[in-house]
């Protein structure tokens, strides 16, 4: 079956990391927000968080701020939470119909 352009099947991403670190503080890094800001994204950037409910059908919203002055919406639906274990989520934008939503693995 041929890929098209908005088939999301070729859009796979395994983030993998062992931390030096107690588990309970991991967990408080990606899901506290007064934590989550300091951290997310590439280097140079900040984050103003919006809202972030960390449960499944939960939303976080923010926005990503480019060291070039560029503001860059983020929607992300969390669709399974196991505390201290597992965060599962689709990363997109407000649009619906984006294209370039993906769900890391």
């Amino acid at each position: 079956m041929p890929v098209t352009a908005n088939d999301g099947s070729n859009r796979e991403m395994i983030i993998t990391r062992l931390l030096d670190a107690p588990r309970e503080l991991v967990w408080e890094a990606w899901t506290n927000p007064e934590h989550v800001k300091y951290w997310w994204g590439p280097d140079g950037f900040t984050n103003t968080i919006h809202e972030m409910e960390v449960k499944p059908g939960g939303v976080w919203r923010f926005m990503m701020h480019g060291p070039n002055g560029m503001d860059f919406p983020n929607k992300i639906i969390f669709t399974e939470v196991v505390k201290y274990e597992r965060l599962a989520y689709t990363h997109g934008s407000e649009d619906e119909n984006d294209p370039n939503i993906f769900t890391p693995r």
